[in-house]
């Protein structure tokens, strides 16, 4: 499978339109494009995924788990939230070999979306074009900007200096050493013994070793950060009126055509009120 036993086509619909709406969406205009050769390739992609998920007929067992299934070969993809180092650091600790973030497909070709948060408020702040206080306006949202302030945050900051510095400090490593502070060497490589930062437990209940961020995970994470352009709006509304007017294709009462006809009359009306 692509995902874990829950996901259905519904969620991947879902997932790819968060990533695609502007694809869709003339938001200064207020007009929509569902009723086109792109948005019927994307709702039959996404019928390929299970229609459905039993819950109340699923007996949950251990082989259910997400990174069980992974390391068994079962699952080939986990989405992901990576929100600050020490997350991009336990990244791929369900697979058993190196991982790579590929996001959802998309028309743009950028598959992942960044959440923009002041500090750790979860909530974000802009100014008005209308305002006759600019300049103080602009002084207070400056302050979100300075190196004081990014340095405090748990997520990523902005400022690329603060970044680098964060990231450095992530990848600091020493060594496991002996009782007279040598370091200790692995008995098959000869190498020395990187000292572990965490321990973390798998669904199976085995104990894993955490590591500082690798140089890999580190150029890995650097790509992601820098390749993500597109901002989460939270149009969860839109996305809702979408997966409502094409259920019918889902369960065979609607064709692909009428599916993307239903969705373009409803976001219209949805746009136009």
């Amino acid at each position: 499978d692509a995902f874990d036993i829950l996901t259905t086509c519904e969620d991947v619909l879902d997932a790819c339109l968060s990533m695609d709406l502007d694809s869709f969406i003339d938001w200064n205009s207020r007009t929509c494009s569902f009723q086109s050769d792109a948005f019927t390739k994307l709702l039959w992609f996404t019928g390929n995924f299970p229609r459905s998920f039993n819950y109340d007929d699923h007996i949950w067992t251990e082989a259910d788990n997400t990174d069980i299934r992974i390391r068994r070969g079962k699952q080939l993809l986990m989405e992901k939230y990576v929100c600050n180092f020490d997350d991009a650091a336990y990244c791929g600790y369900e697979f058993p070999e190196s991982i790579s973030f590929i996001g959802y497909p998309t028309l743009s070709g950028t598959g992942n979306l960044m959440t923009v948060t002041t500090l750790d408020s979860g909530m974000n702040f802009s100014m008005s074009a209308s305002t006759e206080l600019k300049e103080e306006v602009w002084a207070f949202l400056r302050y979100f900007f300075t190196e004081a302030c990014q340095k405090e945050t748990r997520f990523f900051p902005v400022l690329t200096s603060v970044f680098n510095r964060r990231m450095k400090e992530a990848m600091a490593f020493d060594y496991v050493r002996d009782a007279k502070g040598n370091p200790v060497r692995d008995t098959k490589t000869g190498e020395p013994v990187i000292q572990s930062i965490d321990t973390m437990y798998l669904s199976n209940y085995t104990q894993v070793n955490m590591y500082p961020l690798s140089e890999e995970k580190a150029a890995k994470l650097v790509d992601l950060v820098t390749s993500t352009t597109k901002l989460d709006l939270d149009n969860r509304d839109i996305c809702e009126v979408v997966k409502n007017s094409v259920r019918g294709f889902y369960n065979g009462s609607l064709s692909l055509e009428d599916a993307a006809a239903a969705a373009q009359a409803s976001v219209t009306e949805y746009l136009v009120f």
